[in-house]
Parts: C-alpha cells; sequence; structure tokens
C-alpha cells in the first residue's frame, strides 16, 4: 500500500503492533512482475473514491473509553446501528477500540459514534465526512461530549455516559478515560 499504509493505520491503529512477519518473498515478486505502486491504483482505478470517502485526520487519542468509577468500557456490542452499551473492559480491542481524530470524530473501525439525544449511537460515518463533535481532554485525560449522554439500558450502575464538563449524578459517572494504547499515528 506504499504511502497509503498510514491511512489504514489510522482508521485500524491496533494494526500498527501487528508483526506481519517476512513478507520478502511478496516484495520479490511486485519487483519481479512490475507492479505499479497502490497510490497509481489510486490516482487511475479508483479515482472516484477519495471524493467520497477522504483520507482520514490523524487520531489525537486511540484505545478504550473507560468508566474510572465502574470500570467498565464503552461497547459497540456489535449491533449497528444503535446505541452503545457498556461492558466489561477485555482489553482485546474489538467493538471497545475507540480512535477520536484531530477533527472530532469519534469512531470504531468504520461506525461512528454520535450523540443522539440522551445516548450515543453508531452508524456508518457520514460519506465525505471526517469531523465530528468530539473532543478529548489530555489533563483529565477524558473524552469530551457536546451534550450529556444517558445511558438507558444500564441505568442500573451507569446513570450518565458523558458530560461536558462532566458532572456528577451521584459520584459514578465522573465521564470516561480515554485508556490509549496511542496517540497520535
Amino acid at each position: 500500500m506504499d504511502e497509503y499504509a498510514e491511512y489504514y493505520f489510522i482508521r485500524e491503529p491496533q494494526a500498527q503492533r501487528v508483526d506481519p512477519g517476512d513478507i520478502s518473498a511478496q516484495l520479490a515478486l511486485k519487483e519481479r512482475l512490475h507492479c505499479k505502486p497502490f497510490k497509481w491504483y489510486m490516482e487511475k482505478v479508483a479515482y472516484d473514491v477519495l471524493p467520497s470517502y477522504p483520507i482520514p485526520p490523524k487520531n489525537k487519542v486511540w484505545g478504550e473509553a473507560r468508566n474510572p468509577q465502574t470500570g467498565k468500557c464503552l461497547d459497540r456490542m456489535g449491533g449497528i446501528p444503535g446505541p452503545l452499551g457498556v461492558n466489561g473492559c477485555h482489553g482485546y480491542g474489538g467493538n471497545q477500540l475507540l480512535r477520536l481524530n484531530t477533527e472530532g470524530q469519534l469512531a470504531q473501525g468504520e461506525w461512528c459514534l454520535t450523540p443522539k439525544g440522551v445516548r450515543v449511537e453508531a452508524n456508518h460515518c457520514v460519506k465525505g465526512t471526517v469531523n465530528g463533535p468530539w473532543a478529548y481532554e489530555e489533563v483529565s485525560n477524558m473524552y469530551i461530549s457536546p451534550v450529556c449522554v444517558i445511558s438507558e439500558f444500564f441505568l442500573q450502575f451507569l446513570p450518565s455516559i458523558l458530560s461536558d464538563p462532566p458532572r456528577s449524578h451521584g459520584g459514578i459517572d465522573d465521564g470516561w478515560l480515554a485508556r490509549a494504547k496511542g496517540a497520535s499515528i
């Protein structure tokens, strides 16, 4: 993927920690067949992709979003489209691996996380957009939302998911810590 590898790692940040092993045979085959670079493919064959799916901004932070009071993490729970849930933090990424880019887009894979009323929903990212309403507070290490978001399904242990500024409703909802596995790519 040549210089486009950077953009893959922005979208799938955990992949940069995977050792691809010895790929010398594949690189030799590429050279022997005189394969064109991936950039050529993007410009000549898939020239219409970038206007609809622009190159994403770099990630500001990525990893799990853990509530420091409950030890639970935001989790897409595999349900799309729909509201986020919370679950025990497992540290394996997957539906709990979130990334926040420098333009405020909070996403999990190809699913953008957007405030909808009093909850956060995961939906396909709007075609052609790379920005969003989220922020990351360096000092507190917390994700910041433009609205206070309530978890309806998990009210018994998590009255408030996110708020800006983080507000207390009994001490259990003091925001979500960005337990980052990495910072800016």
